[in-house]
C-alpha cells in the first residue's frame, strides 16, 4: 500500500521502510496522510527533518517510546538497539 501511494517508498533502505510500515500500521493510511511535512521530507530524502515532524505530533505524545524509536530509525537508517 505504501509503495502504491508514495513513489519514493521503494527507494528507501530497509530500516526506513520498516519504520514507515510500522507507522502506517499504527496510524492507518488516512491519518498518515495528515503528516504532510514529514512525508514531504521523506520524499526529499531529508530524513532528520522527517523524524522531527513525526515527533511533533499527538501520535508521538501518545505512543511515547515507540514513536521515538521509529523516528530515530528514520533519522539514522539504523535499527534501534
Amino acid at each position: 500500500e505504501l509503495a502504491a501511494e508514495y513513489a519514493w517508498f521503494n527507494d528507501l533502505d530497509d530500516v526506513r521502510k520498516d519504520a514507515m510500515i510500522d507507522i502506517a500500521f499504527n496510524l492507518g493510511a488516512t491519518r498518515l496522510r495528515g503528516f504532510r511535512r514529514a512525508l514531504t521530507a521523506m520524499e526529499a530524502g531529508n530524513y532528520k527533518d522527517a523524524a522531527v515532524e513525526f515527533l511533533d505530533s499527538r501520535w508521538a505524545q501518545q505512543d511515547g517510546g515507540r514513536a521515538l524509536e521509529l523516528s530515530d530509525m528514520i533519522a539514522t537508517g539504523e535499527y534501534a538497539e
